[in-house]
């Protein structure tokens, strides 16, 4: 469920100590060192009670830190 999963990732930015701010009922914006980036929470259409976690790119120094950093946040979190 959304709440359970916008829980899950305030869990896991708070661990690492990343500032973030809500956007949206499903949605964080957080500032992870040099990468700023927005998690939101989806459905997938089509599957009923079925959600994805959407990790946008604001800004940073480069794709590859973006990605490293979205790699590693997601890995943290007990999905």
């Amino acid at each position: 469920e959304p709440p359970a999963l916008m829980a899950e990732i305030e869990r896991v930015l708070t661990e690492r100590q990343f500032s973030f701010r809500h956007t949206g009922p499903f949605s964080i914006q957080c500032q992870a060192g040099s990468v700023l980036l927005e998690f939101e929470v989806c459905s997938i259409p089509g599957l009923s009670k079925m959600y994805t976690i959407h990790a946008k790119r604001i800004s940073s120094p480069s794709l590859s830190e973006h990605k490293r950093t979205c790699n590693d946040l997601i890995a943290a979190m007990k999905l």
